[in-house]
């Protein structure tokens, strides 16, 4: 099968992450898998080049799609005569679909990864008006194939869920653990979080649980592994809260694992998500896990048996749970071992590419999609 991955972005993300794991693993199993992102220049460029991942640069422009992206990409797509284009973000989406059949593209699969709550009134009319353009839509949780229905009235049957799946040997307990002077991490108790400074990542609920639980939680620090335009918002939070000799910066990192490992516990705290990768790869590598229970968080992360999971928005919850992490030690251990075995039982990448391959497969015989 020759298969695209389409998105359009300037950072890495869950979604970019996704998408290169995913044709790393296609093209193992034999298949023709390329991604390709129609903005002009971006950070994922980059990661795409250095995991040695077919990928195609498509300077098509940025946030608007303008003539030069239908020009450039319908261009790429006439050429390269995919069999399925799967298309992640709705503008990707709705720019293909207006020119799917001048791009020769028979077989149109669109991604939802996340809640999509950002879209316009127009963008949701013309999602709408074009949705029997598509083979089939794929969400990655439940709660998100509930919100397209919720938004777009998309029948349950025209969906399709493909849980996301983490390479357990990548990710694991076992990697190597190095000092935290190498990583220029701090000493004592210390909650990671990664995630990029948007919105919808909620800081704001997490300073403010920080604040609350601050003489409880000792000598503990907060990393945050992250990057994005409102970083100096963020950084103005941590100031007005007082909590600057609490809160590290550290960056945007390429490979997260030596900071995962060397941390105690990991903290997410948003009140949007599809099915987070961030906390699903801190769960494969045994940490304990304090999450919101955003999106479809609560579909892989059990309540008190592989995570503390509170409300999102719950600043009082939030803090309550973090303390109880760094209090109680055997607790920590119950919830690393059930975390292992919930993510490699039942979200692997394994799991998932079998998954995409029978769907593929399945669009191409017509045994599912348009009807």
């Amino acid at each position: 099968m020759k298969i695209l991955h389409l998105v359009g972005v300037p950072s890495i993300g869950g979604t970019e992450t996704h998408c290169i794991a995913v044709i790393s693993e296609l093209k193992k199993r034999g298949h023709d898998a390329v991604m390709a992102n129609t903005w002009d220049d971006g950070v994922v460029n980059e990661y795409a080049a250095r995991a040695g991942i077919p990928f195609h640069g498509l300077r098509g422009g940025t946030y608007r799609l303008g003539p030069r992206w239908f020009r450039t990409v319908g261009r790429f797509l006439r050429e390269q005569r995919f069999d399925i284009v799967q298309t992640h973000g709705l503008r990707m989406s709705l720019g293909l679909r207006m020119m799917q059949r001048y791009a020769r593209v028979k077989h149109h699969i669109y991604c939802i990864r996340g809640l999509d709550r950002q879209r316009r009134r127009i963008e949701t009319a013309i999602d709408r008006l074009t949705e029997n353009r598509l083979s089939i839509i794929l969400c990655n949780s439940q709660a998100v194939a509930n919100r397209r229905h919720e938004i777009a009235g998309t029948r349950p049957a025209r969906m399709m869920l493909i849980p996301n799946g983490i390479d357990v040997d990548h990710f694991s307990p076992d990697f190597p653990a190095a000092s935290r002077a190498e990583l220029n991490l701090p000493d004592g108790f210390l909650f990671v979080k990664v995630a990029s400074f948007r919105e919808e990542k909620d800081h704001a609920t997490l300073f403010d649980a920080w604040s609350r639980a601050e003489n409880a939680l000792g000598d503990a620090k907060l990393i945050l592994v992250g990057g994005g335009d409102r970083e100096p918002l963020i950084r103005s939070m941590v100031a007005q809260r007082e909590l600057g000799d609490r809160v590290v910066f550290h960056g945007v990192s390429a490979d997260v694992r030596p900071i995962l490992r060397a941390c105690d516990a990991y903290v997410m705290s948003s009140h949007s998500e599809g099915m987070p990768r961030s906390v699903m790869e801190a769960m494969a590598m045994g940490m304990p896990v304090v999450t919101t229970a955003a999106g479809g968080v609560p579909e892989v992360a059990e309540n008190d048996k592989s995570a503390l999971v509170v409300a999102t928005r719950d600043a009082a919850g939030l803090a309550d749970a973090m303390v109880r992490v760094y209090k109680d030690a055997a607790l920590r251990a119950r919830l690393s071992v059930a975390a292992v075995d919930r993510i490699r039982d039942h979200f692997s990448l394994t799991l998932m590419i079998d998954r995409y391959e029978k769907i593929y497969r399945s669009v191409l015989d017509g045994s599912i999609g348009r009807r």
